[in-house]
């Protein structure tokens, strides 16, 4: 669950700004693990979004490992200011499967959608409002997958980024390489029906996988 060494850009999300529907609330889940040196910048990047500053309408929960660094300090100095709330929360089975069940029980009631978040991802500024726009675009669906772009700043995370780009490197998996996803890609939803029932309904994440 702690950073591979490149930093990911998830996929770009509109060329036109997107109005985000205004029924909608958003629970925004971030699992984390001896993350501090890409907290801050990823909560910076997610909260640049209308949606995500609008109290009424989202909540974010950093669900941590038991990091032995300073992120879960890094968290709470920042959720002192934030525009919306900000909640950090124990995760002992340290999986980010786990993270995100957990989130969603202790922190998802009344919201309607769940949006998982990489730690050491740097989002584009209307990220959350063009995947709620997405989501009700598809009447039938239950989730909204992006592709991750992986990008590094150091020699060996360029390279590691461009490995992870490859078929090769992401195992196969469409959700690399910044390219188009195939409907049928189900790994790690980007978006998703994060209602208590919604959720349950789908099963929540499996944590044997």
């Amino acid at each position: 669950m702690g950073s591979s060494g490149q930093n990911g850009k998830e996929g770009a999300t509109s060329a036109r700004p997107v109005s985000a529907p205004k029924d909608l609330r958003i629970l925004v889940v971030i699992p984390t693990l001896n993350e501090a040196k890409a907290i801050l910048p990823c909560l910076e990047s997610l909260l640049r979004d209308p949606l995500l500053r609008d109290p009424a309408r989202s909540s974010l929960v950093v669900a941590d490992g038991g990091s032995t660094d300073e992120t879960v300090a890094i968290v709470q100095r920042f959720a002192e200011t934030a525009p919306c709330p900000i909640h950090v929360l124990h995760n002992p089975e340290r999986l980010q499967s786990a993270a995100v069940n957990r989130a969603v029980v202790n922190h998802g009631e009344g919201f309607d959608l769940l949006l998982r978040c990489d730690a050491h991802a740097i989002y584009p500024a209307d990220y959350a409002t063009a995947l709620l726009a997405a989501f009700r675009l598809a009447e039938d669906a239950v989730s909204v997958v992006v592709a991750m772009d992986s990008q590094g700043t150091s020699s060996f995370g360029r390279a590691a980024a461009w490995v992870v780009d490859t078929p090769f490197g992401s195992g196969g998996q469409p959700i690399a390489g910044g390219g188009p996803l195939r409907r049928q890609c189900r790994r790690w939803p980007s978006c998703a029906d994060g209602s208590r029932t919604g959720f349950a309904r789908l099963g929540a994440y499996d944590v044997c996988l």
